[in-house]
Order: structure tokens, then sequence, then C-alpha cells
């Protein structure tokens, strides 16, 4: 699996033009997609914000994620 370091504002154009297969993205991008994403429960990440990881199909095909850069 590749790991891309990026903005999340970066990561939800990404998932959106399908060049993701999942990535953590803000609240407001899950609300404009949420008909396309898929939440993962019980999936673990530490950060100082609230964050979810949202993805197009099955979890099983995810190859790559995309998370922000830290400050």
């Amino acid at each position: 699996m590749d790991v891309i370091v990026d903005s999340m504002t970066s990561n939800a154009l990404e998932l959106r033009k399908h060049e993701l297969h999942a990535a953590f993205v803000s609240p407001i991008d899950y609300a404009r997609e949420s008909s396309d994403y898929r939440i993962v429960p019980g999936i673990a990440v530490s950060s100082r914000q609230a964050i979810d990881l949202h993805f197009r199909e099955s979890i099983r095909t995810i190859n790559t994620l995309a998370v922000e850069l830290a400050d």
C-alpha cells in the first residue's frame, strides 16, 4: 500500500477524482460526497482534531491511502 502525505483538501479532491482509493477527509468533504463514501468502523488514528477514513469500494481493495501532513 502506498501512503501519500498531503493536505486534507488535496486528499479530498484526489479522492473525488478517483486518484486515491481511500483518504482521511474533513466532515464537510464527507457531507459533500457521502453517497459515494463509506466510513470504516473500528479504525483508530491519533490526531488533535476529529478525522474519519472514507473510501469508495471494499476496504480490501484499498491500494492507496492519503493522510494530511502534520504541522
